[in-house]
């Protein structure tokens, strides 16, 4: 597998944005935090691959 960088700030900027919606929204679980935290992430490596 080969890595992709990812800017440190880019990379906390989305653990933040999941601290916050885990911190505005009670009902959301770990696993969907995590998921979506995942997907973007993802994308954020297929956007730097091109």
């Amino acid at each position: 597998m080969k890595s992709t960088n990812i800017s440190n700030e880019a990379f906390y900027q989305l653990l933040r944005e999941a601290f916050e919606k885990g911190e505005q929204d009670p009902n959301v679980t770990a696993d969907e935090l995590v998921e979506e935290l995942s997907v973007k992430l993802m994308q954020m490596v297929e956007y730097r691959k091109r």
